[in-house]
């Protein structure tokens, strides 16, 4: 992101960290973010730990033109769906779970974490297609609608029962 966008670029990272309370305690960069944000010359950062109820989160996804979920390793990639939920398209490591729920090209991008620039060029298709953008967030809200909601649950479970 410092390296692919300028402070006159019309682009904000947005950060949610779950702070440094409960599961992830140990592992926050919170100093480290916001030491970043008071360097000269950076693309905005806007950086949150608070603690937030759904409809805010659900605001804050709103709020975004797509998600960035560079992680090495995710059980099920909740925030994903969240993500893809509230219309975005995801921006995800090619990672075992991630590759179940976005579809390169369709519902977002996938990149290779040994790779960094692919991440980098990702964002910047995303940031900058804003065609691209659209077509991805409307497949990726259909994607959760189509196989992960409470509907699509229970149409599940009728069926193995069957």
């Amino acid at each position: 992101y410092l390296a692919a966008f300028g402070p006159n670029d019309d682009v904000a990272l947005v950060i949610k960290d779950f702070g440094l309370g409960g599961f992830y305690r140990m592992v926050s960069y919170r100093e480290k973010i916001l030491e970043i944000k008071r360097r000269r010359n950076v693309p905005e950062i806007i950086y949150t730990d608070a603690d937030m109820a759904t409809w805010q989160l659900i605001a804050l996804y709103r709020s975004c033109d797509c998600f960035a979920f560079p992680y090495r390793g995710e059980g099920f990639g909740m925030p994903m769906l969240e993500a893809m939920a509230c219309g975005l398209p995801v921006i995800a490591s090619r990672v075992m779970g991630n590759e179940e729920l976005v579809c390169h090209g369709e519902t977002g991008l996938l990149f290779d974490l040994s790779h960094p620039t692919d991440l980098v060029a990702s964002i910047i298709e995303l940031a900058t297609n804003s065609s691209t953008r659209r077509k991805m967030a409307a497949c990726a809200r259909e994607t959760v609608i189509i196989r992960y909601s409470w509907r699509a649950a229970a149409r599940s479970y009728a069926t193995l029962f069957q």
